[in-house]
């Protein structure tokens, strides 16, 4: 009889076990939203310090590199984790809990993260000998995957209106005009770009 019982015990912990098994637990929304913004400013802080190495036409291209094989992967990984955000949760847990974030820390870290990587953007862009060609067609790549994160983050994170009617098309009037009501901090490399070649001058 005795060894009935252990039997029984073992069997009931084991399908207690196997119950919890397919249940997978998943974070608060707010804690996988501060994540999901955090992993975005670090990410644009990575990118500003890989920069801060382009001293001539090789760490140019060395830079053209790592942003096909490291940069894109992750702003694509980042993207994934938003969408994944409404696997997860519903749409109204996404907005509340978007709605509880600490909006200045969230604006300060953001605007901090942009502005160390406008800094670089500004240095070479002064500096043409360092603009390779490499280097451009990577980053004008990479800046239409940061445009389609931006979106994403705007989208899937924030309370934000849709904008209304169809955007400017990049390099015109009134697109430069639009631009330079955009706080810099939020520009993506390539509006950095199309500024500097179609608006300036």
């Amino acid at each position: 009889m005795r060894t009935d019982r252990w039997v029984i015990a073992g069997a009931l912990v084991l399908a207690l076990m196997l119950a919890g098994c397919g249940r997978e637990e998943h974070e608060p929304p707010g804690v996988a939203i501060e994540r999901i913004v955090e992993s975005y400013a670090a990410y644009v802080d990575d990118v500003a310090e890989a920069m801060t190495a382009v001293q001539d036409a090789a760490t140019a291209n060395a830079l053209a590199v790592r942003v096909r094989d490291d940069f894109e992967p992750r702003a694509e990984a980042l993207i994934e984790s938003i969408v994944g955000l409404h696997e997860v949760y519903t749409e109204e847990q996404i907005r509340e809990a978007a709605g509880t974030l600490d909006e200045a820390a969230v604006d300060a870290r953001l605007t901090g993260a942009f502005q160390r990587f406008e800094a670089q953007v500004d240095r070479l862009d002064a500096q043409p000998r360092l603009q390779t060609a490499e280097l451009l067609a990577a980053m004008q790549a990479w800046g239409a995957r940061m445009d389609r994160l931006a979106a994403q983050m705007q989208q899937g994170l924030g309370p934000g209106p849709a904008p209304a009617g169809p955007a400017a098309p990049p390099g015109s009037r009134e697109w430069c005009q639009q631009m330079l009501h955009k706080p810099e901090a939020q520009w993506t490399m390539q509006e950095s770009l199309t500024f500097a070649s179609r608006c300036i001058g």
